[in-house]
């Protein structure tokens, strides 16, 4: 769900946040269409502590649609004809021609997903039987869909997004306008969230905007809660035509595979692609035992055996589209030797996967334990590692790192192997922790691995552009025999929690 503008500031909040971004986007040279982002601290006792910088993305994001109704202007047009050479000018877009929003808008994401009562979500497969968009003054829905539609588990769960714009300047008016808005969207063949999104629209704290980003977590089952409803459609049943006939769309897939005799079938819980087989023809499996991986929603998911048995036919190939209960593979029912130890070493709290093995192994190699060849070459020329100096500034066990994972630029040179080896964290450690916690609670440490100059003045470009009004303390520690190491310490905030 999306809003603009914020009902959350005020004025004066809002121009310190667009003037920031502007200011970052003219330090850059910036050119075209961004999306600016920042963290407002509804609990900051003034205005000038109440933001905090996140991120800036290159171009528009799916929320565009609100800040287009509450500004008349098209944005996606606008960015192509910015690329296309066209000035702000030439677009009639300066700053001074372009009015305070008035009234609201919202926009509602209408995903394809099955939720629980508890909340829990999985992406939901099938053919929209029907599907017809809410119309109106006011009222906007962007979508692919269209009845006949079958789900593809290569793209997003988005199904629609629905924008409704309300001049007045009460925040409820709008919302209660996208509530009747859902009402009347017809989508059958598929699940989706227009329940919860509904729950979500008439919940008193929304409606006076008493919210936080942490609002729909904290109330996740209520707002999921199949019970908690009382959204009446206001539409005619789909499924019957004028004439009293029987829609005829195809439903969606069913499991029409017919298993060996004898056995029982292990389905896919979920419209997902098969990336992994990790059984075969005639394998003895045992009860809770992974024999197959889906992805769904950008996740994988392991499939598991439901049973002890023998594998007596696969009816799928990795790669291959599955709906939701459709085979996978056959298991003949029996005792499997073993099975009931295996089945319990599988479920042991200290067992670790060896895909968490895999990472823990590429976060130790840029370690210096493991690295003994380039610690030994700094003790020759009389010089400390990185860490060690990392390790001697900032307090006991509060360092988080940050960017372990990454190597070097160079895979068209050298394999990965080499680069995992050669260049971890592509030779920068990166990460938080805290120096004298009991006057300062935050900060950045940069270290470069291999020893070369760290240029300052860019970190002090970064933290003016931030928060050009907040004071930092630099501290700088580089010697002939030490590798330089750049920590920005914080005055005393707030924790907040982003993700």
């Amino acid at each position: 769900m999306e809003i603009a503008p914020s009902p959350a500031i005020d004025q004066n909040l809002r121009d310190q946040l667009t003037n920031a971004a502007v200011r970052l986007a003219k330090k850059v040279k910036y050119k075209g269409l961004a999306t600016v982002e920042f963290l407002v601290d509804v609990d900051a006792a003034a205005n000038k502590n109440a933001f905090y910088f996140l991120e800036v993305n290159p171009g528009l994001q799916v929320e565009h649609t609100v800040t287009e109704e509450v500004t008349g202007i098209d944005l996606v047009k606008a960015q192509i004809q910015i690329a296309f050479g066209k000035s702000m000018a030439d677009l009639g877009l300066q700053q001074k021609k372009i009015p305070l929003p008035s009234g609201y808008a919202v926009q509602l994401r209408v995903n394809m997903e099955e939720i629980d009562k508890n909340g829990g979500i999985r992406p939901a497969s099938g053919t929209l039987t029907a599907f017809s968009p809410p119309l109106g003054s006011g009222i906007r829905v962007d979508t692919f869909g269209y009845p006949g539609y079958v789900t593809r588990p290569a793209f997003d769960s988005l199904l629609a997004k629905l924008i409704c714009r309300s001049y007045s300047t009460d925040y409820a008016d709008v919302l209660t306008k996208a509530c009747r808005a859902l009402r009347e969207f017809q989508i059958n063949g598929i699940n989706t969230n227009i329940l919860m999104l509904q729950n979500l629209l008439i919940h008193p704290d929304v409606k006076t905007n008493n919210v936080t980003t942490r609002f729909v977590e904290d109330h996740i089952r209520e707002l999921a809660d199949p019970e908690n409803t009382c959204h009446t459609p206001l539409y005619v049943n789909p499924q019957k035509l004028c004439d009293g006939s029987v829609n005829s769309l195809a439903a969606t897939p069913v499991n029409n595979i017919q298993g060996p005799k004898n056995t029982q079938a292990v389905l896919t819980p979920m419209l997902g692609t098969v990336v992994n087989i990790s059984v075969a023809q005639d394998n003895a499996v045992h009860k809770g035992q992974p024999v197959a991986v889906v992805e769904a929603m950008k996740m994988h998911h392991i499939i598991e055996a439901h049973i002890s048995g023998i594998v007596r036919m696969i009816c799928t190939d990795e790669g291959d589209t599955l709906f939701k209960g459709q085979s996978i593979l056959f298991i003949e029912p029996m005792d499997v030797a073993g099975s009931d130890t295996a089945a319990e070493k599988s479920k042991s709290p200290d067992e670790i996967r060896p895909d968490l093995k895999e990472v823990f192994e590429r976060h130790r190699v840029g370690l210096d334990e493991a690295r003994p060849e380039a610690v030994e070459k700094r003790r020759k020329t009389g010089q400390r590692t990185a860490r060690e100096n990392i390790a001697d500034i900032v307090d006991p066990d509060s360092f988080i790192e940050y960017g372990a994972l990454a190597v070097a630029a160079q895979r068209r040179r050298q394999s990965l192997d080499d680069l995992i080896k050669k260049s971890p964290a592509d030779g920068l450690i990166t990460g938080i922790g805290s120096v004298n916690a009991e006057l300062f609670d935050s900060l950045v440490t940069i270290a470069y691995d291999h020893g070369k100059a760290i240029n300052m003045a860019s970190f002090l470009e970064i933290d003016d552009v931030i928060d050009p009004r907040d004071t930092r303390r630099w501290i700088t520690r580089g010697a002939r025999s030490l590798p330089p190491v750049a920590v920005r310490t914080e005055k005393k905030r707030p924790n907040i929690d982003t993700w």
